[in-house]
């Protein structure tokens, strides 16, 4: 996404060389190798504050696109009934594979785990935990894909091959525009 936001914002006129995708990912692989190193206490501080970043973007996000794109959502059989196979497999196959998407929310529970033993009280902390993110992961995750099927082109051909090189890019574009998409 990054990438695509500086494509966005040079309207087009800016495509990443394969070495720039590279440097990019490689940069962002030693800043989290780099925050990994740090100890637990600044870790839980980091955390807390990418949380409540994630919360603000999904809000963001959940309020923009569907007033952004108020003229021209999608209606709810597109939403939850209508599905797409954009590749040459077996649509059963790629609705298997479209399963794979949510499986970071694993990650989520998992530091909970991983965390237990700085936990004050971890009988009751850990657990709680676990089960607190699993329901936000499928709550905010459930809300969000909503949104994103709402607002999203019926022409999934057009998002999905667009010149920003990430559909989620193409998904903000349409709704709220250039600005709105840089800002977001």
């Amino acid at each position: 996404m990054f990438l695509s936001v500086i494509v966005i914002a040079r309207d087009g006129n800016w495509t990443p060389s394969n070495g720039v995708i590279y440097g990019t990912y490689l940069a962002t692989v030693l800043c989290h190798a780099t925050v990994a190193t740090l100890s637990s206490k600044v870790m839980g501080k980091l955390q807390t504050v990418f949380v409540v970043m994630n919360l603000i973007v999904i809000v963001a996000t959940v309020v923009a696109l569907p007033i952004g794109a108020r003229n021209h959502r999608n209606d709810a059989h597109f939403i939850f009934a209508q599905t797409e196979n954009l590749t040459t497999w077996p649509t059963g196959w790629t609705f298997m594979l479209s399963w794979l998407s949510p499986i970071w929310t694993i990650g989520a529970f998992d530091s909970c785990v991983h965390l237990s033993e700085e936990a004050t009280n971890p009988n009751k902390a850990v657990p709680f935990g676990i089960l607190t993110s699993i329901g936000s992961c499928w709550f905010f995750g459930f809300i969000i894909m909503v949104v994103l099927a709402a607002t999203i082109n019926p022409d999934l051909e057009a998002v999905t091959g667009t010149s920003f090189g990430q559909p989620m890019a193409q998904i903000y574009y349409d709704a709220v525009g250039k600005n709105g998409t840089i800002a977001l």
